[in-house]
């Protein structure tokens, strides 16, 4: 007998390309996954089978009898079943987003597949007594036994249990799944009743590698899943796998780490080797953690996912790590990290999504500083209930619970009030008091900022306006608004229709400012406003990643040196020289000093010492609300 095995070696050729692909992950944590992964392996030991099994029957003369019935009953027996494996992915896919007190559909497809599997086996193991699949004549001929299209009808009922659970369960499954399983079924049967009439032509590898190509474009690459620079899973993998580990309720340890000013690196080695940084940290987190599955979590973070087998310890390994130098070609850095843990399943039910709850841990735990950890707990998720509520509170009262502040900066020399900064508050009845630390950075995330800072500059001008001769005012602007150019003409417009003098107002940008990617678009506005009189003072100074020689470049009238460097040098008398060299850097490149934050008269009489200009803190004035404020300036006019 001639056979045609031309389709057979092309759909071999195809799978193991696909193969080559698919294990390019690291990473493979859900079932139908590391399922997929057994599918590719088993079609290529099948396919390889079947070419054995037409070699044995072409080569009679060449092959013992005992060999000939032992490949084609292997044949028989291991072949079939491709057809059972593919529908079986479908159903572990289907069984992840189908809830669990709904899975009787499911599990109806299970029972009725395996069912199947073991009525079909009955066949392999009795044909040599029935010869129902096959036998050899005396010399040597195969010969079809009557059962001998048998594993074609069994593939073609596993098609359809697969095509009837999609349809059933479509529900739940997403439009681009669907539809491909649609139609994916009509080309496999399509090719398996052309198989049954063309019997030379061996079809039934094309039709699995047909089904395994479907899965791998429209399954595992409908997403890309990788990281190419680390080759670890990527964030959406991880969301997906999170999903998962919910559904089936699962226990799990997940660890965020995320890393510390890691933007220094970069500028400090280059990209390139900030890039062997991250590839680093990747592979020594796999070794940490070798049972466990790593992801690349955001550009420079990562998530450690570890279920059954890993300990949990896991976790005290990596924090230890991260307190050890880092070195790749020649370059060293103490890279530091923060940290986020999640245990799953949620305590006390509760309902939140998890990387929405892990971004916001890993949020605080920077902001508690380098090599902190924070646990997913319930406080964190009342945290998130908070912080979703004064969103929504700022979002919709259209700043009916703002109000302004008013502290002075003195004169360090004549005790004389050199201007008034404004702050803007947030008080409620439902909130209470609300720190700018809180709501500020809550509005520049909900992309508000801007209306708040247009509100208080705009209550600005009023009280000035009012009450005639008031003291310079100051108010702090957002960054990000000065990447707007709407801003200059509303500043420009307000002034002119409250008669304010441009030089009444000044305008105060945090540090933060000076390496944010509008810097540009910052400078061409700032500038534009310095023309019309108004001064521009750079706050926070020390806090941020500016130097000297940059900030010379800049057309700030006046520098603010944090309050964090006076309490560093209160504690630490010897780092009043710290404090004192600042200043005195600064006055000779031409730029006014003031320190914030005195708290006490030695704080005060040092910076009288070093030659200071002015100051504000609560030792000097404390800040003022506006009818304080309005009131002691018409006491004074009065």
């Amino acid at each position: 007998m001639d056979w045609n095995i031309a389709p057979e070696l092309i759909s071999l050729g195809g799978i193991l390309i696909i193969l080559s692909n698919a294990t390019l992950t690291k990473t493979h944590s859900l079932k139908r996954e590391k399922f997929f992964l057994f599918a590719l392996y088993y079609s290529i030991f099948a396919i390889l089978l079947n070419l054995l099994s037409v070699l044995t029957i072409s080569g009679a003369s060449t092959f013992l009898q005992p060999l000939r019935l032992t490949v084609n009953s292997a044949y028989f027996f291991f072949y079939p079943p491709l057809s059972l494996i593919f529908i079986f992915y479908i159903v572990f896919y289907i069984e992840e987003r189908v809830p669990k007190e709904k899975a009787h559909h499911v599990n109806s497809a299970i029972i009725a597949l395996l069912a199947s599997l073991v009525i079909y086996l009955v066949f392999p193991f009795i044909n040599l007594k029935t010869g129902w699949l096959f036998s050899f004549s005396a010399s040597g001929e195969y010969i079809r036994g009557a059962a001998n299209t048998l594993p074609l009808y069994f593939a073609m009922f596993h098609i359809l249990v697969g095509l009837s659970l999609v349809i059933a369960e479509h529900k739940y499954l997403d439009s681009y799944f669907f539809k491909a399983m649609l139609w994916l079924p009509i080309v496999a049967l399509t090719i398996i009743i052309i198989q049954t009439v063309l019997l030379s032509v061996i079809l039934t590898g094309t039709a699995m590698m047909f089904a395994l190509l479907a899965i791998y474009l429209n399954f595992q690459t409908s997403k890309i899943s990788i990281d190419s620079l680390t080759q670890l899973a990527n964030r959406d993998t991880f969301v997906a796998n999170i999903a998962h580990l919910l559904h089936s309720k699962q226990n799990a340890t997940i660890l965020v780490v995320s890393l510390d000013n890691f933007k220094i690196v970069n500028d400090t080695f280059g990209q390139n080797k900030g890039d062997l940084f991250l590839k680093r940290i990747a592979s020594t987190l796999v070794e940490i953690v070798p049972k466990g599955q790593i992801y690349r979590y955001g550009g420079d973070e990562f998530a450690i996912v570890a279920t059954k087998g890993s300990s949990p310890s896991f976790i005290d390994s990596v924090t230890s790590r991260f307190k050890e130098g880092w070195k790749v070609m020649g370059a060293a850095s103490r890279l530091g990290a923060s940290f986020a843990v999640l245990y799953l399943p949620f305590n006390n039910g509760l309902l939140v999504d998890p990387t929405s709850l892990l971004d916001y841990a890993i949020q605080k735990a920077k902001r508690q500083g380098s090599g902190h950890t924070i646990y997913c707990d319930a406080l964190i998720v009342e945290d998130i209930k908070h912080k979703n509520q004064l969103a929504d509170h700022l979002l919709q009262s259209h700043g009916e619970s703002l109000s302004l502040s008013f502290q002075p900066v003195f004169s360090l020399e004549t005790g004389e009030v050199y201007f008034v900064e404004a702050l803007l508050r947030l008080e409620s009845a439902e909130f209470g008091k609300v720190p700018p630390s809180e709501f500020i950075p809550l509005a520049e995330e909900l992309g508000i900022i801007g209306e708040l800072s247009r509100w208080a500059f705009e209550r600005i001008c009023q009280i000035i306006g009012a009450n005639g001769e008031t003291p310079t005012i100051s108010l702090n602007f957002s960054g990000l608004q000065f990447s707007d150019p709407t801003i200059a003409p509303f500043i420009l417009e307000t002034l002119e229709h409250y008669n304010i003098p441009p030089h009444k107002l000044n305008i105060e940008l945090t540090e933060s400012t000076l390496v944010a990617a509008y810097l540009e678009e910052a400078l061409v506005i700032v500038k534009q406003l310095i023309t019309k009189g108004i001064k521009f003072h750079l706050d926070d100074f020390g806090t941020g990643y500016s130097n000297l020689s940059q900030m010379a470049s800049f057309p700030f009238s006046s520098i603010k040196i944090d309050s964090s460097l006076l309490n560093l040098a209160k504690t630490e008398r010897e780092k009043y020289q710290f404090i004192a060299g600042i200043v005195g850097i600064v006055k000779q490149m031409g730029f006014t000093t003031i320190v914030e934050g005195i708290e006490n008269n030695d704080q005060l009489e040092f910076l009288k010492q070093i030659g200071c200009n002015y100051g504000q803190g609560y030792y000097l004035g404390k800040p003022l609300s506006e009818e304080e404020f309005t009131a002691q300036i018409l006491t004074k006019k009065s």
